[in-house]
């Protein structure tokens, strides 16, 4: 029988990688001396909820337009694709979900890592994320039996630069010691050696020509070997910090993501869309795919729709492995609908509330999670919130009092801050500009967030 405590696990649980992208990176961590990637126990990666699964006949939503695009045999074979969202709002799901969809995988020899297994997230920058790219081409490469047509990779001039450049920083390594490409190296050392870091930018300054060179070289190879283009899936971007991270990466180095010769997919932070220094990512790319949370609301304080409804009841029911909710929640229906309104129409939110409540009925000895259990989860949501609205009422009441468009003198870094820590919560599919995240609203007004 579940336990409570088990539900609390499996709702904490985030998408990681497919049982596919596991495989095929483990076989080349193993080539790089880093540790393979194991699967949670009892994870399952179809267990995660795709939205789209509900809303697949609507063309204008932004999983559907994403994947026409993919499909359609008129794209550009080398364009990007930029996908961005409120926490929870599903970029990595959609993302990795595409290794399901067999128009993709026909189409495409799919290439998907996260930059968090491999880069420093608040040190790194586009030239680490191109190296770790290319470092997968290479694997691709031995993979497909191709090794050969490498020819003399370890001649070119590019490369011998780069070995001089790992001597430096690791004067022990030796690579025909070891069956790993200099790529290959420096993505095993990137994350934890700042000094391997410095020396790479400082290479790539004086070298960026030659290594996307390199790189198109790379992938002409795997293509002609494969006989389809090659989609890169480089998650995990939008979890760069605000500030100068993300700056550098989605402005200034902006040409060194879109320069390789292949398709990519790329995550980008929410606030970017909110920062006018990033007018040339939001112009410039027509492929830019912003996910929206569910709508759950009519207007302010309104009924929920019973669409929203059945979407986030859709997905809490998947991860109660398709049992009912009475099974495990004992809420009257109105209760329910409340407990909605508490996660804003957002998945990750919505996750939050329950592995709280279902924890609490774990400590009090509950076989089900009941309204007690939920106005606890409630309250410790409060707790964690309070400290952002007491640190910035003046400007959250601002942005409640103005939801149908920017008001006058906003604060840019202080709306960065809090969209990057998921107190205001964005929703596009919705006529105003933003809105807050319900228990924050309770908030404000100093009431208590109840059902």
């Amino acid at each position: 029988m579940t336990t409570m405590m088990e539900l609390k696990k499996r709702f904490m649980q985030h998408p990681l990688l497919p049982s596919e992208v596991i495989g095929q990176q483990n076989k080349w961590r193993e080539r790089w001396g880093l540790q393979p990637r194991s699967p949670e126990p009892s994870e399952n990666w179809r267990y995660y909820f795709d939205p789209s699964e509900i809303h697949g006949t609507d063309p204008n939503d932004p999983r559907q337009r994403l994947r026409f695009a993919l499909r359609s045999a008129d794209s550009d074979r080398n364009a990007k694709y930029f996908l961005t969202g409120s926490k929870g709002a599903g970029k990595s799901t959609t993302a990795y979900s595409l290794w399901d969809d067999p128009h993709i995988s026909e189409r495409y020899t799919l290439i998907s890592f996260t930059i968090r297994d491999y880069l420093n997230l608040a040190d790194t920058d586009a030239s680490q994320v191109i190296a770790v790219m290319i470092a997968h081409l290479v694997e691709q490469l031995r993979d497909a039996n191709a090794g050969a047509a490498l020819g003399d990779l370890d001649d070119r001039a590019a490369v011998k630069a780069l070995n001089a450049v790992l001597k430096k920083v690791r004067p022990s390594a030796g690579l025909s010691q070891v069956n790993v490409s200099v790529f290959g190296w420096f993505t095993a050392i990137f994350k934890e050696s700042s000094s391997a870091r410095e020396e790479f930018r400082r290479f790539i300054d004086g070298r960026f020509d030659e290594v996307m060179g390199l790189f198109d070289e790379l992938n002409g190879l795997l293509e002609q070997r494969t006989g389809k283009p090659t989609l890169f899936v480089v998650d995990d971007l939008d979890k760069i910090p605000t500030g100068r991270s993300s700056e550098k990466i989605f402005n200034e180095q902006l040409v060194m993501l879109l320069r390789p010769r292949c398709a990519a997919l790329y995550s980008y932070p929410i606030e970017v869309d909110h920062d006018p220094k990033f007018d040339g990512l939001k112009r410039g790319q027509p492929n830019r795919y912003v996910l929206a949370n569910v709508k759950l609301i009519e207007a302010p304080d309104g009924p929920i729709i019973d669409e929203g409804r059945t979407v986030m009841t859709q997905f809490v029911c998947r991860r109660l492995e398709g049992k009912q909710l009475e099974d495990f929640i004992d809420l009257t229906p109105p209760q329910w609908d409340r407990v909605l309104h508490y996660s804003a129409g957002n998945f990750r939110e919505m996750s939050r509330i329950l592995a709280h409540a279902f924890e609490i009925a774990a400590m009090t000895d509950k076989p089900r999670a009941d309204q007690a259990c939920f106005e606890l989860a409630l309250k410790r949501l409060r707790e964690d919130y309070n400290v952002f609205v007491q640190k910035y009422r003046g400007f959250l009441a601002k942005v409640h009092d103005h939801a149908g468009e920017p008001p006058d003198g906003l604060d840019a870094d202080q709306l960065k801050v809090l969209l990057a820590a998921f107190v205001v919560v964005e929703y596009p599919n919705d006529p105003g500009w933003l809105g807050l995240n319900h228990v924050v609203v309770d908030l404000l007004k100093g009431q208590s967030s109840t059902l």
